[in-house]
């Protein structure tokens, strides 16, 4: 089955948004047309994030002018990701999520069972950041705010997320972005 909606968090200017939207604009988008099954229906996309930045309804218009049908399949909510409710076939992703936001999102998805695609930074081991980690990984997250010393804290933070997912009974994939592009 296919993911037919995406909440893009921490949204900021909303690229990542428009750029599924563009992979996804196969011209199947008809706005009467005949009846579609749910994997014909075009992709549609939420951004959230706490404040919308002023350039992104530059980044908006432009990409409105050049793809005009896609307009209605983009929405943008200023909020907290505490705020959202998804439903399972909504597909969490986020890129940049900073420091315990990443841990929120993943805590997010354990509980509404929604798949997730997270680009994490800017790892914290702060407890108040962790505060809203999943509890499917409780015991990971508590070694890591109460350790003297991390050694490798975006690893052990990765492996906490991951096992919150696992715990939560999701299948999870790991990538990982090389250290130096070419």
């Amino acid at each position: 089955r296919r993911v037919r909606r995406v909440c893009d968090v921490a949204a900021g200017h909303s690229l990542l948004a428009w750029a599924l939207l563009v992979l996804d604009d196969n011209d199947n988008d008809t706005a009467g047309g005949g009846a579609q099954t749910e994997d014909e229906r075009p992709l549609t996309v939420l951004c959230v994030d706490r404040r919308m930045p002023k350039s992104a309804e530059v980044v908006r218009r432009a990409m409105i002018e050049r793809w005009p049908r896609l307009e209605r399949r983009f929405d943008f909510v200023e909020g907290s990701l505490e705020q959202l409710h998804p439903h399972p076939s909504c597909l969490l992703a986020s890129v940049h999520a900073c420091g315990g936001l990443s841990d929120l999102l993943v805590a997010c998805a354990a509980s509404s069972s929604s798949p997730i695609a997270l680009v994490p930074c800017c790892h914290t081991r702060k407890g108040r950041a962790l505060s809203g980690a999943s509890h499917y990984a409780r015991a990971e997250y508590d070694a890591i705010i109460d350790a003297d010393r991390v050694t490798d804290l975006a690893t052990v933070l990765d492996e906490a997320r991951e096992a919150a997912l696992r715990n939560a009974g999701f299948d999870v994939c790991t990538e990982f972005l090389p250290c130096s592009l070419p």
